[in-house]
Parts: C-alpha cells; sequence; structure tokens
C-alpha cells in the first residue's frame, strides 16, 4: 500500500508501525485459503471479467463497456454489472474517489462474485462517506483496497453471507468527534463470512466490528492498530457484538481501548492464537459474554488486566495463553481520562475474573509473568481477592494447577518478536486437547515436538506450546525413536492352574508418534493382541519352568520394541490319595459274601490313584 498522507487523529499513537512482513505473508496465505473457504473449483475465466481503469483514456462508464480495451472509468457501473454474465471485477491502479454499493448481488460456493484490484496494483478508494457498502449479497469477495478517509465505516456489509473481506487496507475512516466515528470494517446481520489479512489502522472506531447478531463469522490474520476515537476511551482493534464467531491469528496493538473485546449481546466466541499488546485497556476483553474460549494468546503490556473477565461473563475457558506484564497502569495512556491529562489505574492483572464472571470459569495451562512490576504487583484476580503469585492463586480459586510462573523467553518484547527461543517452558507444555486449540500457530506453522524439551502436557504424548507461536527447532526434525517398552508380570511364580497379569503401562514414546499398540506372547503358546490396552490376563494350566512373556509396543510410526519377564509355573505337590471303603453287607451269617468298594478314594494332584 502506498503511505498515507492524511493527518494522523488527534492523540493517536505516534510510535506505532505496520508489521507489513507479517501481514504480507498472511495475505499471501489468504489468496490460498479463499478458494477453500468458498468451495470455489476454478478461476472465472477472463470472458467473465469486467476491466476497471480511470487511467485509460478510452475508458468509458457506456453500457457495453468493461474490456480490456474499453475499460469502465468508475468501479460502481462494473459493480451493476455482476451476475450470471460476469464474475470479476477487476480494477486497475489510481485513487478512485467514489463509493461502490454492491446490492442484492449473489455468487455461488463454486462460483463466487469477486470485485479486487488488479495483480500488482495500488488501488485506493477515498473521500467518500464508504469505500466498499454490500448489502443483501452472498458468495462475495472484496479484495486488496485500500480505503482510506471515509465519512462512515470504510468497508461496510449488511444483511449478507458466505462474504470475504481480503487483503485490504481500511484506515481514518470517520471523524473524531461525537456523532461522526466510524469503523474501518463492519459486519451488521451478516453470517458465515471471512475478514482476512486486512490492515485497519487509525478509524474513529474499532479497526473491525461484528454487531445484529453477525454469526459464524472468521475474523483472521488482521493487524489492527492505533483506532482511537480521541475524545474518550473507546475505540478497539476488534470488537464483537454479535455472538458465535471465531477471532484467530490477528494482531491487535496501540488501539486506545482493549486489542479484543466481546460486549454483549456477543458470547460463545474463539478467540485463539491472537497476539494483543500496547493497547489502553485489556489485551483481551470480556463483558457481560459468557462461555467464551480464550485459547493460545500472547498478550503483553496493555494498560489494564491483559484477559479480563467481567460483568457476568461466566462460564469461560481460559488455558494456554502467554501473558505478561499487564495491569501496571502505566501506559499507554492513549487517551487521557476527561478533562484530565493522565489515565486513572484502573483493573491489575495478568488474568482477570471479577465476582459476576469467576463461576464456571476455567483458568488452567496458562504461562504468566511479571517483570520487576511496580507495587502493588498483582498476578491474577479471583472474583474480588487480588493474588501476587501463582501459588496463592491456586490455593484460594482451585485454579491454575496446571499454569506456569516463568519467564515466556519470548525473542524481543521491544521488537515486539513474541516468538518462543530455546528453552522457553512455554514449549511442548500445553493442553492440546482443549477445546478452540488450533492445529497452527499464528504463522501457520504446525505442531512440532522439540526434541530438547520434554513432552509436558496434554493428553500424553502431545507437543503443543503455549501462546500463539509454535517454536520450530533448528536442524532437521528428530529421529522416529521406537517406544520404551516395560514389562511387569504378577504374580512371578506358583503353581498350576496359575493366573497372573501382564502390564506394559510403564513403557514409554515420548516423540512424535506415541505407542499405539501392545501385543503379549505369554510363552506356552498363548497369545493377547495386538490391542490399544496395556495389560493382559492369562492362566497358565500346566508346568512352566520358566515361560518367557514377551511384549511388543508398537508405536503410530510402526516403529517397535519388546521386553520380557519370567514366569516360574510348578507342578502342585505329590500327595498320596485320600483312600475311601464302603463293604456292603456290613454284617451277616455265614457263609456271607461282601462287596469292597474303594471308587470313591481321590487323588486330584498330577499323580493319579494307579492301584
Amino acid at each position: 500500500m502506498q503511505p498515507l498522507t492524511r493527518a494522523r487523529h488527534p492523540r493517536a499513537p505516534r510510535h506505532v508501525r505496520l508489521l507489513r512482513p507479517a501481514v504480507a505473508a498472511v495475505a499471501v496465505l489468504a489468496a490460498v485459503l479463499i478458494p477453500v473457504a468458498l468451495g470455489v473449483t476454478a478461476a472465472p475465466a477472463a470472458s467473465s471479467t469486467l476491466y476497471v481503469d480511470q487511467a485509460n483514456p478510452s475508458c468509458s462508464d457506456a453500457a457495453g463497456s468493461g474490456s480490456p480495451s474499453q475499460p469502465y472509468c468508475h468501479i460502481q457501473p462494473a459493480a451493476n454489472q455482476l451476475g450470471a454474465s460476469w464474475q470479476t471485477v477487476l480494477v486497475a491502479a489510481g485513487t478512485y474517489p467514489e463509493k461502490a454499493t454492491i446490492k442484492g448481488k449473489n455468487g455461488t460456493a463454486s462460483a463466487p462474485l469477486v470485485v479486487r484490484a488488479a495483480d500488482g496494483a495500488s488501488v485506493t478508494v477515498r473521500n467518500v462517506v464508504n469505500g466498499f457498502a454490500v448489502s443483501s449479497s452472498s458468495y462475495l469477495i472484496i479484495q486488496g483496497f485500500a480505503v482510506t478517509a471515509t465519512s462512515g465505516v470504510g468497508i461496510s456489509v449488511s444483511g449478507s453471507a458466505h462474504v470475504s473481506i481480503v487483503g485490504n487496507h481500511a484506515s481514518y475512516a470517520g471523524q473524531p468527534v461525537d456523532g461522526q466515528i466510524a469503523q474501518g470494517i463492519k459486519l451488521s446481520g451478516t453470517n458465515d463470512s471471512l475478514v482476512q489479512a486486512n490492515v485497519t489502522d487509525h478509524n474513529t472506531d474499532a479497526g473491525i466490528q461484528l454487531v445484529s447478531g453477525s454469526t459464524r463469522d472468521t475474523i483472521q490474520g488482521n493487524e489492527s492498530l492505533a483506532n482511537a476515537r480521541g475524545y474518550i476511551r473507546a475505540a478497539p482493534g476488534i470488537d464483537l457484538r454479535a455472538p458465535g464467531n471465531s477471532v484467530i491469528g490477528n494482531r491487535s496493538h496501540d488501539n486506545e481501548d482493549s486489542g479484543i473485546q466481546t460486549y454483549d449481546p456477543g458470547g460463545s466466541e474463539l478467540i485463539a492464537d491472537n497476539v494483543t499488546y500496547f493497547n489502553g485497556d485489556h489485551g483481551i476483553d470480556d463483558l457481560r459474554a459468557s462461555s467464551q474460549r480464550i485459547i493460545g494468546n500472547s498478550v503483553w503490556w496493555n494498560f489494564t488486566a491483559g484477559i479480563n473477565v467481567e460483568g457476568s461473563s461466566t462460564g469461560g475457558v481460559v488455558e494456554n495463553n502467554i501473558v505478561v506484564d499487564n495491569g501496571y497502569g502505566l501506559t499507554p495512556c492513549i487517551t487521557p481520562d476527561p478533562n484530565k491529562t493522565t489515565c486513572a489505574a484502573r483493573t491489575r492483572g495478568n488474568i482477570r475474573a471479577d465476582k459476576d464472571s469467576f463461576a464456571g470459569t476455567t483458568v488452567d495451562y496458562n504461562l504468566t509473568w511479571l517483570n520487576n512490576p511496580p507495587a502493588p504487583a498483582v498476578a491474577y484476580v479471583w472474583n474480588t481477592s487480588s493474588y501476587t503469585s501463582l501459588t496463592s492463586f491456586r490455593q484460594a480459586s482451585g485454579q491454575g494447577a496446571n499454569d506456569l510462573w516463568q519467564d515466556p523467553k519470548w525473542v524481543s518484547v521491544s521488537g515486539h518478536d513474541y516468538h518462543l527461543t530455546a528453552g522457553s517452558p512455554a514449549i511442548d507444555s500445553a493442553n492440546a486437547a482443549v477445546s478452540g486449540e488450533q492445529s497452527v500457530d499464528f504463522d501457520g506453522h504446525a505442531r512440532v515436538d522439540d526434541p530438547a524439551t520434554p513432552n509436558t502436557g496434554v493428553p500424553a504424548g502431545s507437543f503443543d506450546d503455549r501462546g500463539a507461536f509454535e517454536f520450530q527447532p533448528s536442524g532437521p526434525p528428530p529421529p522416529d525413536n521406537p517406544p520404551a517398552a516395560a514389562l511387569q508380570v504378577t504374580p512371578s511364580s506358583g503353581t498350576a492352574p496359575l493366573a497372573v497379569t501382564a502390564d506394559a503401562g510403564g513403557s514409554t514414546d515420548t516423540d512424535a508418534t506415541p505407542s499405539a499398540s501392545y501385543r503379549f506372547d505369554f510363552g506356552d503358546g498363548t497369545s493377547v493382541g495386538p490391542q490399544p490396552g496395556a495389560t493382559a490376563t492369562h492362566t497358565y494350566t500346566a508346568p512352566c519352568a520358566p515361560c518367557t512373556v514377551t511384549v511388543t509396543v508398537t508405536d503410530s510410526g510402526g516403529q517397535a520394541s519388546q521386553a520380557t519377564s519370567q514366569v516360574t509355573v510348578s507342578r502342585p505337590p505329590d500327595n498320596p490319595p485320600s483312600a475311601a471303603l464302603a463293604v456292603v453287607p456290613s454284617a451277616g451269617t455265614a457263609p456271607l459274601a461282601v462287596t469292597a468298594d474303594a471308587s470313591a478314594s481321590t487323588d486330584t494332584d498330577g499323580t493319579p490313584i494307579a492301584t
């Protein structure tokens, strides 16, 4: 995008910088993901494309225009033609002082309608009410525009579905005057839509906002910064006021209010793998928003509590986050309190759940830390109490059983690089099974096992990292080693028949391919498995002196190892028979014939009665 020349709003942060390399990388990713998200099966044919180029001397807005040789001069007449015959509007470089209204335009999942900047072109839409105003439309993509200096919302979408706003730069919307503020991108009553890889900055309200029942929308891979009303602290980076949406992998910083906030009627949102820092209120804020999932975010140095859950925001889950140095009440004071030159200290701590929100809320597997905090140091707030340490928080609340209180070893907080370095306690220690945990990190990297770090997270064998970034070990990937098999058989000796239990539960496999199956050979011709369970039982009916029991443990990569144990099965002792005799009749006169019967005699050991 070309540098903007419009003056900054009063009191807007002057030290911020756009982290363009990261955003550019996500923009490339967005170009790959959009066809998948919308179900596109093929790019539109050239014959279905309308061209806009105001610099072309042959341009015309007359009917029949839109070819490469006679393009439209403005975006609006081309957008009006979108439909059955025309699928794409391609806009050439230039500044277009016009509002593009797109109403009642409906593509399909396999053939969405597209309005986008030409490849490599810098296209600016400015000095109008809205850059784009989309309504009552579906399966539509708006991509690649710089929308700036609008009096209203930069890009507005209402009453629509399956709309993608991708790779745009929305800035300087509205005026810092009560009644004239505006958002950079706003979705109202719009469902199943995507806001991805945009930059929203220096708007007079939220950079990105969802309202009026917008649901099942995804806000992903955007950067939102330096948004401020300028006269009262209220403009966040990302603002959710509608339920059931996902905010994943965004960077939100230097905003007048919170980095990411959810206010009623929002709730049941997923806030995952985001990076928030240097905001004038919270890093992540929930107010009257229940059942939130706040998972795997990296949150640093926000004016008030880093992750804040308040005002009846019950039933939330706060896990796998890294939250450091929040709530000091020092900086940034972006917009001072009314009639003052400073901002009053408010809530403190890295993680806070107030008296109306702690019920049903779960806090676990986070990493929190304070570096030389000003007094009073507050790590957590739970109910009405503040805690200066993880230990005291655990004891009082019963929460944070697997939280860590350690320096996360980020690359550089001064450079706002929140990647992990080797030896970070966040590596391979997260809860991989928590709802909302992402399979890839902020950068799009898959979860990877660090061979130098024990896997201490859950479930066993998982290796997700805490925070927004997955540590990427240098060098080749670790080898897939076989499991370390272990076996215990109890009892180890006895007389037949002997029932034994073979237990291989002590076997371990700490690499990326955990133990998957167990096969037991009891040494007398009997085997059990392969099976997922690590124990098996068997009864020896004959002597075995000794029998070697073998377990074969195989991992999910096909590697196997064995362990053995011996069992001695003896014959029972050779006891004499138990004789019994009956004589019939037992009395009479001579001559007397009798029958002597010893058939009731018994001998139950291994040497039966012989004579």
